[in-house]
C-alpha cells in the first residue's frame, strides 16, 4: 500500500508546539474571550493562559541513537515582568530536568500527533539589553539517556538468540529498561505489537564488562541475524535497527524502543507499506531539496566482494575438548576475538548491501515519526526518470519549527534500484 508523503493526511504545514517545564507551559496562545469588569463597566477581552515565547524547535532522531531536541525561547521583558522568570521556571525542574514537547495541527486543534518527554542537558542565554530581551537555548535529550548513567557486567552466551536476551533484560526490573521505557510495562502488549522481533538465530554473544545497558542493547541488536540468512554467509539480507520513541501520548502511554527490520531488497518483503513522492513536476514547490551522497567506494567494495573466495575457517577448542570448525572469513574477522562476529557481519552488510544514501527536505512537518519506513522516490527531469530513483528507507529525521517556516529533513538509504516501468 502506497501513501503520498506530501499529502494532507501525512504532512502538516500549520503545526503548533507547546512546551511544558514543570508546572509552566509555553507555546501557542490559549485564548479565551470573556467580559472583564473595569470601573463598573464590562469590557470584552481576550485572556491568554500562557505566553508564546517559542521561536524555534529542532528535533533530531537517528536510528539506534538518542533523540535530541534544541529549543529557542525569546523572553521580551516589559516594566511589569520579572527578568528572572525563565530562570525560576528552569530551577523548578533542577532535579528531574524533565521537559515535554507537544506537537499539534492548527487546522485540527483537538488532534495531537506527538507528545514527547525529554531531559534538559544544557541551557544557554543571550541578553539583549538595548531591546530588553533575553534569548534562551535549551538542549534536551531522550530520557533513555538515563540508561547510560551506570555500567554493568553481562555474561557470555555460547548459543543464545539476542532477541531472547533483550526480552529477559526488559523483564528484569534491575536492568532499568522498564523504568526508562515505561511504555513497555505490559510485556504482552510488547509481544503483540512486535516491538522485539524473535525471528533471529542463536549466536555466540561475548561477555561484556563495564558497559551501559543502552550500549549492551545496541550490541545485542547488532548481533541479531535472521533465520533466513545462511550460517556460512558474510552479508546479511536483513539488518535489525533500534529506534527510540519518546512519545507519551501513544497507545503504550510512555516511551518505548522498537527493533525494526531493514531488508536489503524490498522484493524480500512482500507485505511492505511505503510512502511515495515524485521529485520534480508537480511537487517542485513542496520539495526544498534532494541530494544523493553516493560514495564510489561502496560500489567498488560491492563488486570486489562478489569476486572474493570466502572459504575461510577458524578452529577453536570447545568446552568438552573437541575441535570446532567455525566459518569465519579472514577479511572481516574481529581483531579482538579472531573470528567473524555478528557486529562484523552487520558492518559488512551496511557497506556492500546499502550503497546509496540521500537527503530529502520538504516543506511542512510529517505527522508521525517514520524512522525505518520505506519511500518510493521518483525523480523526473522533463518527464524522464533519473537513475537515483528507487525505494529508500529512512534512517534519520530532523523536524524544524520556527517563525520562518516548517520543514522535515530525512536521511535515506536506497534498498531497491530504479524501475523504469513504474
Amino acid at each position: 500500500m502506497a501513501t503520498s508523503l506530501i499529502s494532507t493526511t501525512t504532512r502538516v504545514e500549520v503545526p503548533y508546539i507547546s512546551v511544558q517545564i514543570g508546572e509552566y507551559s509555553f507555546g501557542l496562545y490559549n485564548r479565551t474571550k470573556e467580559n472583564i469588569l473595569v470601573n463598573g463597566k464590562y469590557y470584552s477581552a481576550i485572556k491568554v493562559n500562557y505566553p508564546n515565547f517559542v521561536q524555534r524547535l529542532t528535533v533530531q532522531k537517528i536510528n539506534g541513537k538518542l533523540n535530541n531536541y534544541a529549543l529557542t525561547l525569546e523572553y521580551q521583558i516589559t516594566e511589569n515582568d520579572d527578568p528572572d522568570l525563565i530562570n525560576k521556571i528552569l530551577s523548578s525542574v533542577s532535579k528531574s530536568r524533565k521537559i515535554i514537547f507537544t506537537y499539534g495541527d492548527c487546522a485540527t486543534p483537538a488532534f495531537m500527533y506527538r507528545c514527547e518527554e525529554a531531559l534538559i542537558t544544557k541551557v544557554t542565554s543571550n541578553m539583549d539589553i538595548s531591546n530588553s530581551k533575553i534569548t534562551y537555548t535549551i538542549n534536551a535529550v531522550s530520557s533513555a539517556m538515563g540508561l547510560q548513567a551506570g555500567v554493568k557486567d553481562f555474561p557470555r552466551y555460547t548459543s543464545k538468540k539476542p532477541s531472547d536476551v533483550i526480552k529477559s533484560l526488559l523483564a528484569d526490573k534491575t536492568s532499568g529498561l522498564q523504568e526508562i521505557f515505561y511504555g513497555m510495562h505490559d510485556l504482552e502488549a510488547v509481544a503483540q505489537l512486535g516491538l522485539i522481533p524473535g525471528d533471529d538465530r542463536a549466536v555466540t554473544l561475548q561477555a561484556k564488562t563495564n558497559m551501559s545497558v543502552l550500549d549492551y542493547l545496541n550490541y545485542l541488536i547488532e548481533n541479531m541475524s535472521s533465520i533466513n540468512d545462511t550460517v556460512n554467509g558474510v552479508a546479511k539480507t536483513i539488518r535489525y535497527v533500534m529506534t527510540i520513541n519518546d512519545d507519551i501520548s501513544g497507545i503504550l502511554g510512555g516511551p518505548y524502543f522498537k527493533i525494526s527490520k531493514a531488508y536489503n531488497s524490498v522484493q524480500a518483503n512482500t507485505s511492505i507499506d511505503y510512502y511515495n513522492i515524485d521529485i520534480g513536476y508537480p511537487n517542485k514547490d513542496l520539495v526544498i531539496s534532494f541530494s544523493v551522497d553516493d560514495d564510489e567506494a561502496y560500489s567498488i567494495l560491492y563488486d570486489y566482494s562478489k569476486k572474493l573466495d570466502f572459504s575461510d575457517y577458524v578452529y577453536r577448542i570447545g568446552d568438552e575438548g573437541t575441535v570446532n570448525k567455525i566459518y569465519s572469513p579472514a577479511l572481516i574477522n574481529s581483531k579482538q576475538y579472531l573470528q567473524m562476529t555478528g557486529v562484523d557481519r552487520n558492518w559488512w552488510s551496511q557497506m556492500t548491501q546499502y550503497p546509496i544514501t540521500a537527503t530529502l527536505r520538504i516543506k511542512g512537518l510529517l505527522r508521525a515519526a517514520i524512522l525505518m519506513s520505506y519511500i518510493r522516490i521518483n525523480i523526473y527531469f522533463y518527464g524522464k526518470k533519473h537513475s537515483a530513483s528507487g525505494v529508500y528507507i529512512i534512517t534519520k529525521q530532523i523536524d524544524e519549527i520556527s517563525s520562518s517556516g516548517y520543514s522535515t529533513t530525512l536521511s535515506l538509504v536506497r534498498v531497491q534500484g530504479v524501475d523504469y516501468a513504474d
